[in-house]
């Protein structure tokens, strides 16, 4: 049994690990959006851009961050789904040789 919960402890930790890394790429897809609207409104407001055309920009930033939101949404879950299948496999493979 002691062997049973140090796998489930370690399996809590690498999906800990696996969350932290897909919640710093989730940021860094974000920061990278926000950054690119920060360059298209720039240059936007640089160029002197008209309103219409302003608007339309706005709504390409803001299905980029959308589209950035949900990809990192998609990480999380996959990300779970994985330490998900680990865990059972773990638990199968330690009650399979232990039992």
């Amino acid at each position: 049994m002691p062997r049973l919960i140090e796998v489930v402890l370690r399996t809590e930790e690498e999906a800990k690990r696996i969350l932290e890394e897909a919640e710093k790429e989730a940021e860094r897809i974000i920061r990278e959006a926000e950054e690119e609207r920060d360059r298209i409104l720039k240059e936007a407001r640089e160029a002197k851009i008209e309103v219409e055309v302003r608007a339309d920009v706005e709504n390409e930033i803001r299905g980029i961050l959308e589209r950035a939101k949900e990809k990192a949404e998609e990480m999380e879950r996959k990300a779970k789904a994985n330490m998900e299948r680990a865990v059972e496999f773990i638990v199968r493979e330690v009650l399979g040789s232990g039992g």
